[in-house]
């Protein structure tokens, strides 16, 4: 049997999601079949892939959110206003992870692009640009 590619995985998963499997169930079927297939180091780009696939189909655009700290509302508005206004999904669904190693700041990123304003990340340029 040939090795399916990452993209068929990701329309199997969302076909299944979208005749309402259950996250939980089409979840657990995934993984057992990444681990099956000995496929765990694809996960990553599968998960963009069905983001990508939703922003198609749905027009939601998944933005995954990383910050030192929580973030306010007004900040939430923010972040989902700049992507709403920079591509064409109408619906912006933020996921957020807590993680004190950014030190401050945030880092976003979609299924294709990354912004990272990490006061890390300023830091490393600081110190690229001095050597």
């Amino acid at each position: 049997m040939s090795k399916q590619s990452n993209k068929t995985v990701a329309r199997a998963v969302v076909s299944e999601l979208k005749a309402g499997r259950s996250i939980a169930r089409v979840s657990a079927s995934l993984a057992s079949y990444l681990i099956d297939e000995r496929r765990m180091n694809d996960v990553g780009a599968i998960i963009r892939d069905i983001e990508k696939q939703l922003l198609v189909q749905d027009d939601t655009l998944y933005v995954h959110v990383t910050s030192a700290h929580d973030l306010s509302a007004a900040i939430k508005e923010e972040i989902s206003d700049m992507f709403r206004n920079q591509s064409d999904a109408k619906h912006i669904h933020l996921e957020e992870t807590i993680n004190p190693d950014v030190i401050g700041g945030v880092r976003c990123e979609t299924a294709e692009h990354r912004l990272d304003l990490t006061v890390r990340r300023q830091l490393q340029r600081l110190k690229g640009s001095a050597a």
